[in-house]
């Protein structure tokens, strides 16, 4: 508590001094001005640079602050706005840049784009000149950039080919869409804690697969680097094609022709006659850059401005290899740094206050080197494509990844700043890696009464280098924040998470953590390995104290998480629940009415997985969402999708073959109804090996025969089987040696039940449960041949008449509690 009474007195010390000094001028702007004004409040400047000039022009001692007073509206900026030590405050007074009173002031990088008009199949264009952007905002929200799968799901790699230093995917996941042949189709794949954005340059068919070559320049790094790793099964999906649009809010940009064209598909309700379209069109809208260690920018001010609409197409021309923190791989064990709207070097006595940051297309704020003495209070940062903030220096081109940062010269440290009362959400959209708060080497910096929340990786970073060695690192103090429900796509993160040596006295305390979990689409080949926790102290983390955090509703196994650190910090008190920490964590009094200056609901969630989610394979659910069953306009289904992310898609294309959609089948949810005749569908790609697996199905018959109610592999047994017969007896296994074979009555005619039958393998006990309650049990010692694929229901001699409402299938063998846990969900939803 006494840190929290020194840091508020520092703070208040700072906002007084400036609410209290003397007002030596003051200036006037306005988008309805003219510069060629006296910059009064009747005859204001039309531009923010005027203002500046005036001032840098100045002569003689400063008596007191100046004023430059922006009246509301849009200032829309072609190139950076800079600011040097020409420009700063002088003789102790500031120079502050602020909101006219009650007005909401907007320094914009964007282009308006107009003359749409519909092209086919409801999707409009417009041309746009030699615009280059990466997002695209409709009526003040953020479209999405054409992708497949669509937004919220994923497709998942079969393998990477290190030798061939290709891709390998299931053939059916890509075709031949427009874009591919120019270079420009980009996939972009999760790879543990970062995402790796990479152009194909070719594709080469391989059986029932494809071989995807990147562009060289992405090729050579991804398969360079050792970290992350490249798994098998990771999560993708594609981007920037015209043929991906296929909803409403998707977008796609055509640069191989001039004039280029924008292709969008309105929302339900969007009228693209009167629809305001803004493109991003400059990478940085700020600058404040002193010319050297010794020369700083100084004594500056900017309170009450909205800053928007920035851009950052390097990933366009170079893809992105990103690494963590939204620092990207650029080979030979180096890294760079992202773009930023407000960028701030060799600075010091700033103050940013009640600013807005929102889309923008890279970092929204970067402090870099020799920036001392700036506080960052009470700012809102929201729908950007990378991180909210990031402050201090990483690696970067001019030395190793993990090499060690400790400059001669103190004065170059990123030190003594204060990132304090900002509301952080939706944020690192694009460059899923990126963090709310991205601190590399930091000194004596305190970040305090954060609320972060809605991001892909973790909350707050402190920290680069991955080392116990003393560095340019001490004293950092992370404490009273409210962070949830972040990690929501990656893993290996957390909601607050450091690297490195940082002295004896940093400190994480006082913060309310809750609703971190691990992805469904997290990387799961070594999910012990990189975990998602509340509090992450990884690779040599070192010198801190951790007490008195509240991890609460931690879905989580890990709360706080050590990677061999646990030695070098002393760990306290982190109660689950504690009603003074959760009080007194987040945002204080004085800054809650931050959240009304520009109130952009914060997205919900993505839901918890109700089962587990390492090896799951396969996921079809009667209930899934829109566009997951294909269905003609009778209902009879041709597809239907799976949930897995692994694109085990069930299909039919026989139309007397096809199952009806029933909407409400089971417990008034859909289901899939099949006729017990001919009706089926066929899983091509469910295939291989599979020495231990679990499958679960929600079955209600329409009637009992021997035969009948039949799932299983396509080679039936010998693979793997389960079939009913006319008195209720199921066969279920590898092969009719041994096959588990239950008491008649066991499978109930007209009624739901929830099957799941486990195989461990061919020294262990295959079990098979109905409504959780095991039925059959045995050593199944036949060892099953590779399946061939997978059928529900078969025509002929092995049918199916039921309703099938939900099958799930795992390519290992579920504990008993995992099993129960996938079976209470199955038996309460249905």
């Amino acid at each position: 508590m006494f840190l929290k009474k020194i840091l508020t007195i520092i703070v208040c010390v700072l906002l007084a001094m400036h609410a209290q000094a003397q007002i030596m001028a003051s200036y006037y702007v306005s988008p309805a001005g003219n510069d060629s004004n006296p910059g009064t409040e009747a005859q204001p400047f039309k531009t923010i640079k005027k203002a500046r000039d005036v001032i840098r022009a100045r002569p003689g001692a400063w008596t007191g602050d100046i004023y430059v007073w922006l009246r509301g509206g849009t200032y829309t900026f072609t190139s950076a706005l800079e600011f040097t030590e020409t420009d700063a405050g002088k003789d102790g007074h500031y120079v502050a840049y602020q909101a006219y009173t009650n007005e909401r002031p907007i320094i914009s990088g964007g282009t308006q784009i107009t003359g749409w008009s519909l092209w086919q199949n409801g999707i409009y264009r417009a041309a746009c000149g030699s615009q280059e952007f990466r997002q695209l905002y409709v009526n003040g929200k953020r479209a999405v950039r054409a992708r497949t799968p669509n937004k919220g799901t994923y497709n998942r790699l079969t393998s990477w080919n290190t030798p061939a230093n290709t891709i390998n995917i299931p053939a059916t996941q890509l075709g031949n869409p427009q874009n591919l042949a120019n270079g420009k189709v980009e996939m972009i794949v999760q790879q543990y804690w970062a995402e790796s954005i990479m152009r194909i340059a070719s594709v080469a068919t391989n059986g029932s697969y494809k071989d995807i070559t990147v562009n060289t320049t992405e090729k050579d790094i991804v398969f360079e680097r050792a970290w992350p790793q490249k798994s098998n099964d990771q999560a993708y999906h594609f981007e920037n094609s015209r043929d991906f649009i296929d909803e409403g809010g998707e977008w796609y940009l055509d640069n191989n022709v001039s004039p280029r064209y924008v292709y969008y598909k309105p929302l339900p309700g969007e009228n693209m006659a009167n629809a305001t379209v803004v493109a991003p069109t400059i990478d940085t809208l700020i600058k404040v850059t002193g010319s050297g260690l010794g020369t700083h920018a100084h004594h500056m001010v900017f309170e009450g401005i909205t800053f928007q609409y920035a851009n950052w197409t390097r990933p366009t021309f170079n893809g992105n290899i990103g690494l963590q923190s939204q620092q990207f791989s650029i080979g030979n064990d180096r890294t760079d740094r992202p773009a930023a709207a407000f960028y701030i070097k060799n600075a010091d006595h700033m103050r940013l206050t009640r600013n807005v940051f929102r889309f923008c297309g890279s970092t929204g704020l970067d402090l870099y080197t020799s920036t001392q003495n700036i506080v960052v209070e009470g700012n809102v940062f929201h729908n950007i494509a990378g991180n909210a903030m990031q402050i201090g220096k990483f690696s970067e081109a001019d030395m190793p990844i993990a090499g060690l940062y400790d400059p001669a010269d103190t004065r170059e440290y990123c030190n003594e700043n204060v990132v304090a009362n900002n509301f952080i959400y939706s944020c690192a959209l694009d460059y899923y890696c990126g963090n709310g708060i991205a601190a590399g080497y930091i000194r004596n910096t305190s970040i305090i009464h954060n609320e972060v929340t809605a991001l892909p990786y973790t909350g707050i970073n402190s920290g680069w280098g991955w080392t116990f060695n003393t560095n340019a690192m001490s004293n950092n103090h992370i404490e009273y924040n409210r962070i949830y429900n972040v990690v929501q796509l990656l893993c290996d993160g957390g909601g607050i998470y450091t690297l490195s040596n940082q002295g004896p006295a940093s400190t994480i305390k006082y913060n309310y953590i809750d609703s971190t979990y691990r992805s469904i689409w997290a990387t799961t080949p070594l999910t012990l390995t990189y975990p998602v926790a509340s509090i992450y102290l990884d690779q040599g983390s070192s010198g801190f104290t951790i007490d008195q955090n509240c991890v609460d509703n931690n879905i989580s196994r890990w709360r706080v998480n050590f990677n061999g650190t646990e030695a070098y910090n002393t760990l306290g008190t982190n109660p689950v629940h504690d009603t003074a920490i959760i009080n007194n964590a987040g945002i204080q009094p004085a800054y809650q009415d931050i959240k009304l200056i520009d109130p952009m609901p914060v997205p919900p969630p993505p839901p918890t997985p109700p089962i587990p989610i390492a090896g799951l394979r396969l996921w079809l659910k009667g209930d899934a969402p829109d566009g997951a069953i294909v269905k003609d306009i009778n209902n009879y289904v041709n597809t239907w999708g799976d949930g897995s992310g692994y694109t085990n898609t069930a299909t039919q294309t026989n139309q007397l073959y096809k199952p009806l959609y029933v909407a409400n089948a089971i417990n008034g949810k859909p289901a899939l109804r099949f006729d017990g005749v001919d009706d089926r569908l066929d899983i091509a790609e469910l295939k291989g090996n599979q020495p231990a697996y679990t499958f679960f199905l929600v079955l209600k018959p329409d009637g009992l025969a021997d035969y009948n109610q039949s799932l299983g592999a396509l080679g039936g047994w010998g693979q793997f089987l389960f079939h009913g017969s006319a008195n209720g007896t199921i066969y279920c296994g590898t092969g009719v040696p041994g096959r588990l074979s239950t008491p008649s009555g066991t499978l109930t005619d007209a009624a739901t039940q929830v099957f799941a039958f486990t195989f461990p393998g061919t020294s262990g006990t295959s079990r098979l449960h109905r409504n959780g309650v095991e039925v059959a049990s045995g050593v199944l010692s036949q060892t099953p041949v590779a399946w061939t694929g997978f059928m529900i229901g078969a025509t002929n001699t092995n049918t199916l008449k039921a309703d099938v409402a939900e099958i799930i299938f795992y390519n290992r063998a579920l504990t008993n509690t995992e099993r129960e846990n996938v079976e209470d969900y199955l038996q309460t939803k249905y």
